[in-house]
């Protein structure tokens, strides 16, 4: 069997802005391959963002993948990962991923409308995944079209590497003047899983299908700072979960050709 290429154009539907987000899901990356030579290649992008995606089946038992997310200025995020995969029941496979992934944001945020706003938003953290996924690889010969399904959950362990916000905001009067600041030891550690549902259509050189999900994390501990002009430092711990979320639900729907 030649090589496949597949090209894919995704509309990513996210639920936060790019402001205070402190943590990238890049999708799982499920090519759902059967056999040596098959490769991959797929893009998504979104208003805020676009993410690009490879695989290479090396052997009919195992795979490379590869990924990058860029969303400008910068917030990056690259992954790296081998896949093995294999049939266990006529059209229905098993694989598992495990790999390797870096991520770096640096947001900073102004505005002179209304109110004098400031955010900066900076984050480095280190990725190890496993990811087991469950697909079926449905082929129809006659019509030269396969239908694929497949099911992959992402768990990721992130060690953080640097972590530090800081926002400053004044509306119309310094009275209202305000400084918040969290900040964190480094190397703490923090959880996250991602499920992905992959549903595919090919007819020749066509492809359509989507991919929906979540990006669930875990919380790490931080020290939260906030002040006004009235009052002095405010000081206490507390753990950070809901500023990590940053597509909590994802829905891509795409069309895609192979060559």
């Amino acid at each position: 069997m030649k090589p496949i290429y597949l090209i894919l154009i995704s509309l990513l539907i996210t639920s936060c802005g790019i402001k205070r987000n402190t943590f990238i899901a890049l999708l799982p990356n499920n090519p759902m391959f059967t056999e040596k030579g098959d490769v991959t290649f797929n893009s998504a992008a979104s208003p805020t963002h676009i993410e690009f995606q490879g695989s290479c089946a090396i052997t009919n038992h195992l795979d490379i993948t590869v990924g990058r997310f860029y969303g400008g200025s910068p917030r990056k995020s690259d992954e790296i990962g081998i896949n093995a995969y294999s049939r266990v029941y006529k059209s229905l496979y098993f694989s598992t991923g495990f790999g390797w992934g870096k991520t770096a944001i640096n947001n900073k945020h102004e505005s002179a409308f209304i109110s004098n706003e400031n955010i900066n938003v900076r984050v480095n953290y280190n990725t190890l995944f496993v990811q087991p996924s469950l697909y079926l690889v449905l082929q129809d010969e006659d019509m030269d079209a396969a239908t694929r399904v497949g099911i992959s959950f992402k768990y990721g362990i992130n060690t953080l590497n640097d972590y530090y916000y800081y926002t400053f905001e004044n509306e119309w009067h310094s009275s209202r003047l305000s400084e918040e600041t969290i900040i964190t030891a480094d190397r703490q550690r923090f959880f996250s899983v991602s499920p992905l549902l992959s549903v595919e259509r090919s007819i020749g050189n066509f492809t359509v299908g989507i991919h929906t999900g979540l990006a669930l994390t875990s919380s790490f501990k931080a020290r939260y700072q906030y002040h006004t002009p009235n009052s002095s430092w405010n000081n206490r711990d507390y753990f950070i979960q809901e500023d990590l979320y940053y597509m909590p639900f994802v829905f891509s729907g795409f069309i895609g050709i192979r060559l």
